[in-house]
């Protein structure tokens, strides 16, 4: 059987790195692997993670998913080289994690136009070859925020809930045609992006917003620090793993969840359709333990009758 020609996104650092080198390293070589970033200067730690792939099972591709000129070209060079693209696997993407109110537009701008925009070129532009092929596969790594709201991640979520209801559309349409169209539903990664959500507290909001929104990030990174101190982050590794298996399932499901956590989460939220109980649940990530918030907001407003 050929091997798959398959086009990675954002492979310079952590997951998209990770998932690049592994497929590169198939034993069964059954991948041709297109591993592209924004900064092919920044190539040196996916070679070493590829070991001697290079220009065997791996090739180099410079590629900013923002810019549909260097997505076109991206793909001209793989469709030129081989004829086809069997899998896209989006991974590139950007994280945001502030209050919406202090964030700068140019910041919101440009994490939507790299986590959906981004995926929605390179879907696009890489489509129609698999429809002429009718076959097949696009998965995108997307995270539970895709599926759940979480407090100051606001944009974040907003930019992976519009891939996840992309890829909900776009999956049943193309499924005639042999296209399996999927999400990587991830939690916490050990990646440099999460290593900036655990300083949450630092963000510079702190420098001018309310009280409140100030207590409340102080809280959600204790909460963060803990859930990376206690074992519930997954590697790069993981990931990758879980990509391939679900490149290499023969029907692979809408939702991709990498482990329990995902699970149970993505379980409580959808239990009630009405979306309460899970904004009561995310309440405990912002708010002091055991204090009712509209008994919280009497102490706020009678402390600021008092100091007037």
């Amino acid at each position: 059987m050929a091997a798959k020609v398959t086009l990675v996104t954002g492979c310079s650092t952590g997951i998209g790195l990770s998932i690049a080198a592994r497929l590169a390293r198939d034993p069964a070589k059954g991948y041709l692997v297109y591993a592209s970033m924004r900064n092919l200067k920044k190539k040196d730690e996916l070679l070493e993670a590829a070991g001697d792939s290079l220009n065997k099972t791996l090739f180099l591709q410079e590629l900013d998913v923002r810019n549909l000129a260097s997505v076109k070209g991206a793909v001209k060079r793989v469709i030129e080289d081989h004829g086809r693209i069997d899998t896209l696997v989006n991974n590139a993407g950007i994280a945001g994690f502030n209050a919406l109110e202090y964030m700068e537009y140019e910041e919101i701008q440009d994490i939507i136009d790299t986590n959906f925009m981004g995926s929605l070129r390179m879907i696009k532009e890489t489509i129609p070859y698999m429809k002429k092929r009718r076959a097949g596969r696009i998965l995108n790594v997307s995270s539970l925020v895709g599926l759940l709201g979480y407090p100051f991640y606001e944009v974040y979520t907003a930019s992976k809930h519009a891939m996840e209801g992309l890829t909900d559309a776009l999956a049943s349409r193309f499924y005639e045609f042999d296209i399996r169209i999927s999400s990587l539903i991830l939690g916490p990664v050990t990646t440099m992006i999460n290593e900036n959500i655990k300083n949450l507290g630092r963000l510079p909001s702190t420098e001018h917003a309310d009280d409140v929104t100030n207590r409340q990030l102080k809280l959600l990174s204790k909460y963060q620090k803990y859930r990376f101190e206690h074992g519930v982050a997954q590697s790069p590794e993981d990931m990758a793993r879980c990509v391939q298996e679900c490149l290499e399932t023969v029907d692979p499901p809408l939702w991709a969840m990498t482990g329990k956590f995902c699970r149970d989460r993505v379980a409580y939220r959808y239990a009630d359709p009405t979306g309460m109980k899970w904004v009561h649940h995310q309440r405990q990530l912002v708010e002091p333990p055991g204090m009712d918030i509209d008994e919280l907001r009497r102490q706020e407003k009678a402390e600021a009758l008092e100091s007037d």
